[in-house]
């Protein structure tokens, strides 16, 4: 009896994948949970986790296993789902498709989520898109290559759209970072305000203090957020030195 030749699996790629991939490109790495709410809406999570199970097969996506992450297993783009489906037209781009900072850059997942829920913000552009040519930022790039902030976010004003540097704060740095990166945003014209989120209370208080000692008596250009105390849905208030605030 001849043995039936075992089929060739093969995997079709929609816009639902092609999204997932420019995705991951953006933020480097995201749980399964995130991916659901952010990309694959409506699905659940068991047709969702085949459908990934299947991309990684394929070496599109990866997956990585992380112990103290309360969902264990992340991903992140694969070197075949970026040379097939990230096509970036100009020669300069970013090719980090990990993380190596997992919680960091995690917790920018969900900052994105929450932001975008806001009727003025326009637009949010990660790291790795402001760092590559011919991708989705198509504005002038005149802040990526030397303060590479976490994001821009585009904010609808009352007559025209403002281009933020966003960047969160994780865990406490020296000082000296801090002046020297508070400088530089200073130096800067071109950058209206910084939105800066703080992982918590003390951190968030603590870049303050620094820039209050930098900046002497020019008007504020840092609008401070605790991220300990967001919650989906609601809008996120982010205050300068002064007490002016911005709500998103």
């Amino acid at each position: 009896m001849m043995k039936r030749k075992k089929q060739k699996e093969h995997i079709e790629v929609g816009p639902l994948e092609r999204k997932l991939f420019v995705y991951l490109y953006g933020i480097k790495v995201a749980k399964s949970r995130q991916i659901l709410r952010d990309v694959f809406t409506g699905y659940n999570i068991r047709s969702l986790q085949n459908r990934l199970n299947k991309l990684c097969r394929f070496k599109l996506i990866r997956r990585n296993f992380y112990e103290g992450l309360s969902s264990k297993m992340i991903y992140h783009l694969g070197a075949s789902g970026f040379s097939q489906y990230i096509k970036p037209k100009g020669e300069n781009v970013k090719r980090e498709l990990g993380s190596r900072a997992i919680h960091h850059d995690l917790d920018l997942v969900d900052i994105r989520f929450t932001l975008l829920q806001s009727k003025r913000v326009k637009n949010y552009y990660p790291e790795n898109l402001l760092s590559s040519d011919g991708l989705s930022f198509d504005k002038d790039r005149y802040f990526m290559d030397e303060l590479r902030p976490d994001a821009v976010v585009e904010i609808l004003g009352d007559k025209r759209t403002h281009c933020a540097a966003l960047e969160y704060e994780y865990s406490p740095k020296y000082k000296d970072r801090y002046k020297t990166l508070i400088a530089r945003y200073y130096n800067n014209k071109s950058i209206p305000f910084v939105l800066y989120i703080g992982k918590d209370e003390a951190l968030t208080s603590y870049v303050r203090s620094i820039e209050k000692e930098v900046i002497g008596e020019n008007t504020p250009k840092f609008y401070y957020s605790d991220f300990s105390k967001w919650k989906e849905g609601e809008s996120q208030v982010f205050t300068d030195l002064r007490g002016n605030s911005i709500t998103l």
